[in-house]
This record gives C-alpha cells, structure tokens and sequence, in this order.
C-alpha cells in the first residue's frame, strides 16, 4: 500500500495534559502567631533607666535656658545699641553749640521762642499746686484708690517743686562758662541717664547764665536745648545776672551785639 504524500510515517506523539491544581484545603494548617512577652526589668534597672531619663531631661531644660539666654542677649543687645546710636546722635547734636558760629539769629530766636512757650505752660499747668507746705503738697499728688504718692516736678508763680525722691544735681553760677556745662553732663551721665529711662533725676540750674564768660553765647544756647530736650527734668531758675541793667553793665548785653549787631535797648 503506497503511502500518501504528506502522510506521516510516525505516529503523533501524545498531546501533555496539565494536571489539574488542586484547591488548597481552606483547613491547612496555620503557624501560630507569636505574642511578645512584655519585658521583666529589676528594679534596678527601673532605676538606672529613670535616672537616664531624668538626666536627659535636664540637659534638653539646660539647652532651652541657654537658648532663651542667648535670645535675651542678642535683644538686650540690640537695645543697647539702638540706645547708644540714639545717645551719640543727641550728643551731636548738643555739641554743635561749643561753636559759636552755629547759633545763627534764627536758631537762637527760634530757641528762646520755645522756651517761653514752655515756661509759660509750666506756670499755667502749676498754677494752684502750691500748698501751705510740703505735707499738703505730698497729700495732693496721693492716689486715692491705692495710695500712692505720685509728686511730680511743677512750677506755681515763682516757686519750682521738686520731688522727694530721685536725685537732684545743683549747678551754680554758670556766667558763660560753657566747658563747664560739658563737664558737668559728662560727669553725671545726665543725657545717658535721660536717654535710659531714669524719670527721678534733675539738672537745676541756679541761674546767672551770662556776663563775664568768654562763651556766653553757646552755655545759653546749651542750657536751653537741654530745658527743651528735658523739660520735666531741667529746671532753671532766674539769678541776678538775669536782670535786664546787670546784662547791660556786666557783657551779655555786648556780646549779643557783637555776634548779632543791632541796638542793644531793643535786646530783652
């Protein structure tokens, strides 16, 4: 029998079958879990472990401290400076009256305009305060909630009052000594002191600010810009040399009129 073409000569070969998978038993078996047993410490590690708690808790309050410590300086600091800066500025300013030449007619009108506006308030705003004496005038500034005694400076007429408390720096005869008015600022710290808040210090002047002195000019000009800068701690009370003939005869009135010009009778 002839063979078809195409027709094998070895039989096929047996098609592989995949074994079916068989379903896991929902029933298999399970490891069991295991439970952390809680941890038994002696008492003396309980101890050494509170102890190194307690430690750390101290070095984290010890680095708060020192981190509110440095903040603290870094703003005393800056408050500092901007003191300072502000200190320096007003110095600078007040300096400028060792020379003459900065005290223009206008500076030197404008000036003494303001203080007799600021004299004249503080008789308006002192009016009445004077008592018979000086118990009644404490009793005067007491608070009647807390009782407090709050007495202030104030001028009534011709009397100036000074507080009880604080310091007062008396200044004599000045009579155009205006290295004297440098002296004294340094001495004390007067601007400084100003400057930082202290409200129970006062620089009186005595009066006769002119005559004599080489420098009348610039100590007047210095002893007002410092009534006008502290007005509640400046006090200047009125000498004889303040008096119109003594002006005239003694050479403030001679050395307006050299620095100035013009007809001495019309200077007041």
């Amino acid at each position: 029998m002839r063979e078809r073409p195409g027709s094998p000569l070895e039989p096929e070969p047996e098609r592989k079958r995949n074994p079916k998978k068989q379903p896991e038993s929902s029933l298999q078996f399970q490891p069991e879990k295991e439970i952390p047993k809680e941890e038994v410490r002696s008492p003396e590690e309980e101890r050494l472990e509170e102890q190194k708690t307690k430690a750390q808790q101290e070095i984290e309050l010890e680095q708060e401290e020192k981190e509110q410590a440095i903040t603290e300086i870094e703003e005393e600091t800056k408050e500092e400076k901007e003191i300072k800066e502000r200190i320096n500025k007003i110095k600078k300013e007040f300096y400028r009256f060792r020379n003459v030449e900065n005290i223009t007619p206008e500076t030197l009108s404008q000036m003494l305009d303001e203080l007799d506006k600021l004299l004249d308030k503080e008789k308006t705003e002192g009016k009445g305060k004077l008592k018979a004496n000086i118990q009644e005038i404490i009793e005067s500034f007491k608070d009647n909630k807390t009782g407090e005694i709050k007495d202030e400076y104030f001028v009534d007429g011709h009397i100036a009052y000074l507080p009880k408390r604080g310091e007062a720096i008396f200044v004599g005869d000045l009579h155009g000594d205006a290295e004297a008015v440098e002296s004294i600022l340094e001495q004390t710290g007067f601007i400084e002191r100003m400057e930082r808040g202290e409200k129970d210090v006062y620089l009186v002047f005595l009066g006769d600010y002119g005559d004599r002195g080489y420098k009348q000019i610039e100590a007047i000009a210095m002893v007002i810009d410092l009534k006008l800068r502290y007005p509640n701690n400046v006090i200047l009370l009125r000498g004889n040399h303040e008096e119109k003939e003594i002006g005239k005869r003694d050479g403030l009135f001679d050395a307006l009129n050299q620095r100035y010009g013009g007809d001495q009778n019309n200077l007041n």
